[in-house]
């Protein structure tokens, strides 16, 4: 302790020195306030280098002994000032000992602190960083990449508009591509697709150039053949970033083979450990969406699912410290596992893995290895052995996995799917009792779970959940399994209860069709007793099996999606036998062709018993026995294209949503009024027509879409004015309410009328009062 106490004194007394040094280097040259900032200015490059060199010697001195020193404080507004005026300089004699000087400084200098000074940092490094010059712009890319890692949820706007001023993506794919070619550059890749990847990955917005780049997503593909491990990182935190968003996942996919393969690749044992949780993050970019999943299981299922397998295992194969170095990939490799979620062959290949000997080694380690006779104890005796090696907290933090994919893979089983195969039927029995006991466990502990422990209700709800998908398994055998082991647990004396399970007849008449048709068109049935036994087995050998299920009063299995009922292919080619009227949108100056009929007027052919049933007006002006109701032509008063989302809706019960993410961020201004305009006019018909639905989910799209295109909200204020839409117009006075002085001196308002100008004046007034 003594020691310690000296070396912190040494310590101290030389960062006293060095900082005398540094504040007399500073004095060599001009300081001066600009505004809250302190400036420095000095061309002299000699002058320069020595005021650099001190600032390094400075900072070299700052360790964990002296981080805390006031020095450092307040030395840092000064040498920021120092940085950012040689920066500024861009003289090729000091840039790259600045940049490398700004990322000593984020590295020693507290977040909290450095935050006030990004933005100032970061205008001069996101010019150097697009330099020409590889001796300027690898320094200042690594500088800047740092400094934005180090960014706050506060700073991200101020920092944007610096980066966006000055078209840093656009410059750094240009770059990338124009020195693709040169085989020196391994250095200046790495640095600049790390500072790519933290872009994308902190502002959506510019994920778009990326992926929407032909040339540079065709480039980076190549990258992927034979790409050295250090570049590898780099590479595959780009694709990670890319892959956010779910226009770039499918553009990643477009070049499976070869990307997926790298990525495969690199979550192999042969890589270091930061190439393999790389690979494994982007994995679990790709496979986050169901339809994600199935195409990466239908091109390497057995491979990734190895790699999970022997990722979460390695940790046998160290001892001590290089057991604990392996839980970062371990954890990554877990929540990729999460994959069993999804349906699919996948699930097979991790029972063939082992997973179940591997979880077991996750709750319980080395549990196999010193109760090899487990499965032959009773059945108390074994509930009794995991009770006290659930004890073991070595891989606490990767428990809540360990029971999640336990439960997918319970809740995913066939019904007729036996694990007594191999050793897995002893495996998924110590899985099972282990589950009850840790079940038993929270059950007991009651009102004892601290509500603000956040981690530790986590832990909790994933052990509870695990037997709660055990007991509602489609498997008979693992749901019986978990009755009768939790029954135990729970109570030793307690009975099970069982379902009766009920024999239906074979009879099909013409009323069990008719419910049957209802059910589809309509999503809901009623019947008598005696019609549900005969139209349960119609529904089975239809395969309506929600249908099934809800007359057989079941409980929904878990992950059951919403039954929902797409009749949108109805509408496709080939079906036109069945077409009985037509729906025809207002006039527009485009031409318009049709292969069915040789009607010039933008129309659909659609199916009346479809409106019949989607629509309560509709379902009245049919059968009102007037013009309309005898009529082949049904004029909607709507556009072409609001016309398209309105039978979308008549055929599925969805009202198809413009573009999202990226694609609406750099979408055009008037692109995204026309977007808006057409959910304001199907508000309009959906208030007419009575279409409830339509008319809440127009409010919705339209009101997320004023959030983050504010100036769309004045004309969107006034279409909605003209058509009476209330609702959508107080939304609209809300997102204007902010910029109300200025709009109002600077003459927006000249169009509307009073009233309207009241409602956003009002919505001014409340906004003002909310902010005290």
């Amino acid at each position: 302790m003594k020691a310690r106490r000296r070396r912190a004194e040494t310590k101290n007394i030389q960062l006293n020195t060095l900082h005398h040094r540094l504040h007399d280097a500073l004095n060599l040259c001009t300081r001066y306030r600009d505004g809250s900032r302190t400036r420095w200015e000095c061309r002299d490059i000699e002058t320069q280098r020595y005021v650099l060199r001190s600032i390094v010697a400075f900072l070299d001195c700052v360790s964990e002994e002296t981080s805390s020193n006031p020095l450092l404080k307040d030395s840092a507004e000064d040498i920021v000032g120092a940085l950012v005026g040689i920066l500024h300089q861009k003289s090729e004699a000091t840039t790259s000992i600045a940049a490398d000087a700004v990322y000593k400084l984020a590295s020693v200098l507290a977040t909290s602190i450095l935050q006030s000074y990004l933005p100032d940092l970061v205008r001069p490094l996101s010019c150097l960083s697009i330099s020409h010059q590889l001796q300027v712009a690898i320094p200042s890319s690594r500088a800047l990449s740092v400094l934005l890692s180090n960014l706050s949820k506060k700073k991200e706007n101020e920092v944007w508009e610096v980066l966006d001023k000055e078209d840093i993506t656009t410059h750094l794919i240009k770059n990338i591509l124009d020195f693709s070619a040169s085989p020196s550059s391994d250095v200046y890749f790495q640095e600049i697709l790390a500072l790519l990847a933290i872009i994308l990955l902190k502002w959506p917005q510019s994920r778009y150039q990326v992926w929407s780049n032909v040339n540079f997503m065709n480039m980076l593909e190549n990258f992927c053949v034979n790409t050295d491990p250090s570049l590898g990182v780099a590479l595959l935190k780009l694709y990670s970033s890319i892959a956010l968003c779910s226009y770039g996942a499918k553009k990643i996919m477009e070049h499976g083979e070869t990307i997926v393969g790298a990525m495969v690749r690199f979550m192999g044992s042969s890589n270091p450990l930061s190439v393999r949780i790389e690979g494994f993050k982007l994995a679990q970019c790709l496979m986050l969406t169901e339809q994600g999943c199935s195409r990466l299981v239908s091109m390497c299922c057995e491979p990734i699912v190895e790699a999970i397998v022997c990722a979460i295992n390695e940790w046998k194969l160290k001892e001590g410290k290089g057991a604990n170095d392996q839980i970062p990939l371990m954890i990554e490799a877990c929540r990729l596992a999460m994959i069993t979620r999804w349906p699919g062959k996948h699930h097979l290949c991790f029972w063939k893995r082992g997973i179940n000997k591997v979880l077991i080694d996750i709750l319980m380690p080395n549990f196999v290895g010193k109760y090899p006779s487990y499965h032959t104890c009773p059945l108390e005796e074994q509930i009794a052995i995991a009770r006290e090696n659930l004890i073991d907290n070595l891989f606490l933090v990767l428990r809540p996995y360990a029971w999640d994919i336990l439960g997918w893979l319970a809740i995913r089983c066939a019904e007729d799917f036996d694990p007594k195969f191999s050793e897995n039927e002893a495996y998924f029995d110590i899985l099972t009792v282990a589950a009850c006991v840790a079940f038993e466990d929270i059950i007991g502990r009651g009102n004892q779970l601290c509500h603000d422990d956040v981690i530790s209700t986590f832990r909790s709800e994933s052990a509870v959940r695990v037997v709660l998908m055990m007991i509602f398994s489609s498997c008979k055998y693992i749901s019986s399994k978990a009755r009768s082991v939790l029954c135990e647990v729970l109570n030793p004396n307690g009975e099970r209860k069982f379902r009766k399970e009920i024999r239906l007849s074979c009879h099909v008449n013409r009323l069990e069709l008719e419910k049957l048709l209802e059910y589809v068109y309509s999503g809901y049935v009623q019947a008598e007793e005696d019609t549900v036994k005969r139209l349960k087995i119609l529904a089975r050998r239809c395969g309506l099996h929600q249908l099934s299920e809800l007359l057989s009063r079941r409980i929904p299995e878990w992950a059951t999606e919403i039954p929902s009922f797409d009749l949108k292919p109805a509408l496709g080619q080939g079906r036109h036998k069945f077409w009985d009227i037509i729906l025809e949108s207002k006039a527009t100056e485009l031409s318009w062709t049709c292969s069915i009929c040789s009607s010039s007027v933008p129309h659909m052919h659609v199916h009346r018993i479809i409106l019949w049933a989607s629509c309560d007006y509709l379902q009245a002006l049919l059968q009102s026995g007037m013009q309309e109701s005898q009529s082949q032509i049904l004029k909607v008063p709507v556009s072409w294209e609001a016309l398209v989302k309105l039978v979308c809706w008549f055929y599925s019960f969805e009202l198809p949503e413009p573009p999202s993410g990226c694609l609406w961020s750099n979408m055009g201004t008037k692109e995204k009024l026309h977007q808006l305009e057409l959910y304001v006019e199907l508000s309009w018909l959906a208030d007419f027509w009575l279409l409830e639905d339509i008319q809440d989910a127009c409010f919705r799209i339209v009101d997320n879409g004023l959030s983050s295109a504010r100036q769309l909200s004045v004309k969107i204020l006034q279409m909605a004015a003209n058509l009476s839409q209330w609702k959508l117009a107080e939304a609209a006075a809300n997102h204007v309410a902010p910029s109300y002085r200025q709009l109002h001196e600077s003459g927006e308002f000249d169009e509307l009328d009073e009233t309207l100008i009241e409602m956003v004046r009002a919505a001014s007034v409340r906004l003002s009062q909310s902010r005290g």
